[in-house]
C-alpha cells in the first residue's frame, strides 16, 4: 500500500509541478500601475513568479527522489524564506501562526508519509513599495492554495480546501532574487476598481401569462440582440456595489397560429351595442418581425471576488420601446359587424383587401403599428473571468419581466371596414393603414417574462 500512495503521491507532484511550471501567472493590480515604472514591474512580476513556481515546486516537501521528506526537500524549502519568515499552518483547522522550522515540523508530525499536496491560483500582486534600508521592493501578493486534503481538529479530511492567503516579499532591485518573509491568511481579496464597458450577444425567447381567445395560439418566440453596459464601482456604498447603465437592442420573430371556424371580436361598443368580429374561413398564420430598444439603469452588486473572477447578479429597470415591426398573414376570413345583435354587415370576404369572390386566401404583408412602450425589470446573474488585467468574458442570464403588456395595440385586425369598400384588385394590397395585429388583438392582455443568455466581452479603464 505505501508503495502505491508514494507512486500515486509521486505523480500528482510531476503532474503538478509540470503543469504549473508555466502556469503561474502574475497578475499586476491597477493601482500599481501608478505607483511604479513599467520596468520595475517587470522585474517584480519576474522574481515573483521564479519564487512562486519554486514553492510550488518544494512546497509539498517531498523529495522527487525518495518519495518522502528529506534533508535536501527541507533545505529546498527553507530557501524561500528569509531568515526570520513565520506562516500560518494552512493544512491545520484552526490554523496557527509559526516559524519555517515548526510549520516543517508540524508537518512531518501531522503527514506520516509526508507531504501537502496544494495547487496554486488567480495570483495577484497587488503592493509593491521601496524599502532604502534593504534596497529592494517589499510586496504583497494575494493567491488562492488549493490543498488536496487536510486536518480539522487532528481529524482527517480528504477533501479540497481552498485558501486565499497573502504571501510577503522581498524582491531584490534590479534582480530576479526574492524571498518569503511572511504567508498569511488574507482577509478578503483586493479587486482593482475600474470602470467596465462589456458589449455582449444576446439570445433567448419569452413565456406569456394571461387569457388567448379559443382557437388562437401564440407560438414562443425568439428573441436575438446586441448589449452595451457601462458599469462604474460606487465606492461609498461598498466595493462590491456598481452602477449599470447602457442600452440593447433586440429583434424578434413571433408566430401566432388561428384554427379554421375560430371567430375573435376586434371591436364592441356597449353605448351603440355594435360588435366587430373576424371569423376565420381557414386556418390562418400570422408571424410578426419586430426591433425594440431598451435603456438600462441599475446597480451590479458582486457576492464572490478573486483577483481574476467575479460572481454577482444585476438588477435593472429596462423599459422596452418598440421601433419598428412589420408582418405577414395568409389565411381566409370574414369581416362581420352586428348592431342589436342583428348582422349589419357581413361576408365581407378578407376584409376587402381582394376583388375575388370565394374563401381564397390571402398572402398579406403589412406595417403592424406595434409601437407599444412596457416597462421592464430585469435580473442578471452574471459569472465574469478576467483573460488580461484589464479584458475578460462574462457570462449571463437573464430574466426580464414586462409589466405592461409587451402586445399593446389598437385598431382592427387588418385594417377596418373602410377597406372593404376601397379593395385593391392590384394583387399587392396596401396595409399601411392598419394598425393592429392578429397578436395585438388575441394578445393584449399578455404579460411577458423574457428568459435568455448573454455572452459578452469586457474592458476596463
Amino acid at each position: 500500500m505505501n508503495k502505491i500512495y508514494y507512486t500515486l503521491l509521486l505523480g500528482f507532484i510531476c503532474l503538478h509541478a509540470f503543469g504549473q511550471e508555466n502556469g503561474i501567472e502574475v497578475s499586476v493590480s491597477k493601482n500599481l500601475n501608478d505607483q511604479r515604472t513599467e520596468l520595475e514591474l517587470q522585474s517584480i512580476q519576474s522574481a515573483s513568479k521564479r519564487l512562486l513556481d519554486q514553492y510550488a515546486a518544494s512546497g509539498t516537501l517531498i523529495d522527487p527522489e525518495q518519495l518522502r521528506v528529506t534533508y535536501s526537500s527541507i533545505e529546498e524549502f527553507k530557501k524561500l524564506f528569509s531568515a526570520d519568515a513565520t506562516l500560518i499552518t494552512d493544512f491545520l483547522s484552526p490554523m496557527n501562526k509559526v516559524s519555517v522550522a515548526d510549520y516543517i515540523k508540524q508537518t512531518r508530525t501531522y503527514y506520516e508519509r509526508g507531504g501537502i499536496p496544494f495547487e496554486l491560483s488567480e495570483v495577484l500582486l497587488v503592493d509593491a513599495s521601496y524599502n532604502e534600508d534593504c534596497d529592494c521592493f517589499l510586496t504583497s501578493i494575494q493567491l488562492t492554495k488549493t490543498l488536496q486534503h487536510h486536518f480539522s481538529d487532528d481529524s482527517w479530511i480528504n477533501e479540497e480546501k481552498p485558501l486565499l492567503l497573502e504571501f510577503k516579499l522581498e524582491v531584490e532591485r534590479n534582480s530576479d532574487e526574492a524571498k518569503i518573509t511572511s504567508i498569511q491568511k488574507a482577509p478578503k481579496p483586493i479587486i482593482p476598481q475600474f470602470t467596465q464597458h462589456t458589449f455582449s450577444f444576446l439570445g433567448g425567447t419569452s413565456l406569456f401569462s394571461g387569457d388567448v381567445p379559443n382557437g388562437v395560439t401564440i407560438n414562443e418566440p425568439y428573441t436575438l440582440g446586441f448589449s452595451y453596459q457601462f458599469i462604474k464601482p460606487l465606492p461609498f456604498l461598498g466595493k462590491s456595489i456598481s452602477l449599470v447603465a447602457g442600452a440593447q437592442l433586440k429583434y424578434g420573430s413571433i408566430n401566432t397560429e388561428v384554427q379554421e371556424r375560430a371567430s375573435l371580436v376586434i371591436d364592441k361598443n356597449v353605448i351603440d351595442n355594435s360588435v366587430t368580429r373576424i371569423n376565420f374561413l381557414t386556418d390562418g398564420n400570422e408571424t410578426i418581425n419586430s426591433f425594440s430598444i431598451e435603456p438600462q439603469l441599475g446597480l451590479d452588486i458582486q457576492f464572490m471576488e478573486k483577483p481574476r473572477s467575479q460572481m454577482g447578479v444585476a438588477f435593472i429597470f429596462s423599459p422596452r420601446f418598440s421601433i419598428s415591426a412589420s408582418g405577414n398573414y395568409v389565411g381566409a376570413l370574414s369581416y362581420e359587424e352586428t348592431f342589436n345583435e342583428r348582422v349589419t354587415v357581413s361576408n365581407i370576404i378578407n376584409c376587402g383587401l381582394r376583388d375575388f369572390e370565394g374563401a381564397e386566401a390571402i398572402d398579406a404583408n403589412y406595417n403592424t403599428g406595434l409601437y407599444n412602450a412596457g416597462m421592464g425589470f430585469l435580473v442578471s446573474p452574471y459569472y465574469q473571468f478576467a483573460t488580461t488585467e484589464r479584458t475578460g468574458f462574462r457570462l449571463g442570464l437573464d430574466v426580464q419581466y414586462y409589466v405592461s403588456s409587451m402586445y399593446q395595440g389598437g385598431g382592427r385586425f387588418l385594417g377596418n371596414y373602410n377597406a372593404a369598400n376601397n379593395p385593391d384588385t392590384s394583387g399587392n394590397p396596401d396595409l399601411s393603414i392598419s394598425n393592429a395585429t392578429l397578436l395585438q388583438t388575441a394578445g393584449q392582455e399578455l404579460a411577458g417574462l423574457y428568459i435568455g443568455l448573454r455572452l459578452g466581452y469586457y474592458f476596463a479603464q
